[in-house]
């Protein structure tokens, strides 16, 4: 019998790349899991693929449902298919796989307990504390290499809970216009980052970034904390770890 082995994939934006394209690094990770003896499910993030929308980046709640239901459509495969599952379930990703796989954990112990068993967990650099560490980084003065994260977090910030009637109204001149364009998963991480400032909260109009310093209750505040994962004690063995990657986007554990 089969254990599932569901890989998260990291951070990107591009639609045309995720994992079920079979063309990208994190769906070569499906491959060679399949081929080493498991049945390896790896999710297209909503908005990703074939999937219509923009994509809601680092959405708690999207990411654990994309994965849930490929872990469905993984074992209903299975059955068509007369592959035996031993019943072992393993949850994995990086970067924003992290972040998803954090969340898949708490909405499968929370919701489907029942319905799948999980065996262990590993959650790595993921940014969890959306709210703290990330947000007070966010807000610093700190040069990242990879400024599109902000981009595009703020963007699902907007779009899902409102934070401001656009994107645009946030943004700086010039910005306001080059930016929303390019996130709408039509190009890659690299020519977003190439328009965008090293100190990404640079982009924003200084009104609105000063509101955010101050007001411990903003609306961006408050929908971070609706994605933040730093505080779940899962009931699955689960074990995080820290990378390189927290020298772009500050994460916690």
């Amino acid at each position: 019998a089969y254990e599932i082995r569901n890989c998260d994939w990291s951070s990107d934006v591009c639609s045309s790349d995720p994992p079920a394209s079979g063309l990208s690094t994190e769906g070569l990770v499906g491959v060679i899991l399949a081929t080493s003896g498991y049945v390896g499910v790896s999710a297209d993030y909503l908005g990703l693929g074939d999937s219509a929308g923009t994509h809601p980046f680092h959405h708690a709640a999207s990411e654990a449902t994309a994965v849930v239901d490929a872990l469905r459509a993984g074992r209903a495969a299975c059955s068509t298919n007369g592959v035996a599952l031993s019943g072992q379930v393993f949850l994995a990703g990086y970067s924003q796989g992290g972040h998803a796989t954090m969340a898949t954990l708490r909405e499968i112990e929370s919701r489907h307990a029942a319905e799948f068993s999980i065996t262990a967990a590993a959650p790595m650099a993921g940014a969890f504390d959306l709210s703290g560490v990330t947000l007070d980084d966010a807000l610093s003065d700190r040069p990242v290499p990879n400024p599109y994260y902000f981009a595009f977090l703020l963007q699902m910030l907007v779009e899902l809970y409102g934070v401001a009637p656009s994107l645009a109204d946030v943004l700086q001149p010039t910005f306001d216009k080059t930016l929303p364009p390019l996130l709408d998963g039509s190009v890659d991480s690299g020519q977003v980052n190439a328009i965008l400032p090293a100190v990404p909260n640079r982009i924003l109009k200084p009104g609105y970034l000063a509101a955010i310093r101050s007001n411990p209750d903003h609306p961006v505040r408050r929908a971070l904390r609706d994605n933040d994962l730093a505080s779940r004690a899962p009931r699955a063995r689960s074990e995080e770890h820290t990378s390189e990657l927290q020298s772009q986007f500050r994460i916690s554990y």
